[in-house]
């Protein structure tokens, strides 16, 4: 638990100023296929609703793009379960679900 705590202590220090993360993500748009590149370790959510919404696309993904950053990115429901990802989580509940929003407001 100590070098759990020191981690979050190195994460929190990293954090920037604000009520906002920002959230590194690249997509490409290449032919058919739109390849995506997202800091953080997102769950699965995030592929199968994006695939969800466009099941016409190829959609590849690669997570922990650029660097871990933000730490893991776990449902909404998840939250307050106590799981690991949630306790070293630096962005609230809600954030995966940003992204997801935000990520396919560009993939139209």
């Amino acid at each position: 638990m100590a070098e759990r705590k020191t981690r979050l202590l190195h994460r929190l220090h990293q954090l920037p100023p604000g009520e906002a993360y920002p959230l590194q993500v690249v997509l490409w748009h290449l032919g058919d296929a739109l390849w995506l590149g997202v800091q953080g370790e997102s769950y699965s959510l995030l592929q199968t609703e994006l695939r969800r919404r466009f099941p016409d696309k190829i959609i590849l993904i690669a997570t922990i793009a650029a660097d871990w950053g933000a730490s893991y990115l776990s449902p909404r429901d998840l939250y307050g379960t106590g799981i690991y990802q949630e306790t070293i989580a630096v962005v609230a509940a809600g954030s995966l679900e940003q992204l997801i929003e935000a990520i396919s407001s560009r993939m139209t």
